[in-house]
């Protein structure tokens, strides 16, 4: 069992990982703003944290950047829509897991997923 954290401002992303997910076993918590997803971090240890590009408040980009800071040590998946080339050379940089775009990317974040 996981530790996943979905962060995503669409609700209905962050329904459905954690319908698929809990189903699978893993424990799933959402949040709907990368500072939001920033104070999970604080308080609770993350195997994976799944990102979209554009949360309000912190975007992902800023949120990994700051994972990064802290050493922190599961898994970084960006899942998000319309990426420019640039952000994802930004992601690629900061050595994210996986970078998928929405919605044509999910199966390849279940299969990951599945792998841990």
């Amino acid at each position: 069992m996981k530790e996943v954290l979905c962060a995503d401002d669409d609700e209905s992303v962050g329904t459905l990982f954690a319908q698929l997910l809990t189903s699978k076993g893993h424990n799933v918590s959402l949040a709907k703003s990368g500072a939001e997803a920033l104070a999970y971090v604080n308080a609770v240890h993350f195997d994976v944290i799944i990102t979209d590009s554009l949360t309000p408040q912190m975007t992902g980009l800023e949120l990994v950047r700051h994972l990064r800071s802290i050493a922190y040590p599961g898994k970084i998946i960006v899942f998000s829509g319309g990426l420019s080339p640039k952000a994802v050379k930004a992601f690629e940089a900061l050595k994210v897991d996986m970078i998928a775009g929405k919605p044509s990317g999910l199966g390849d974040v279940l299969t990951l997923l599945q792998e841990l």
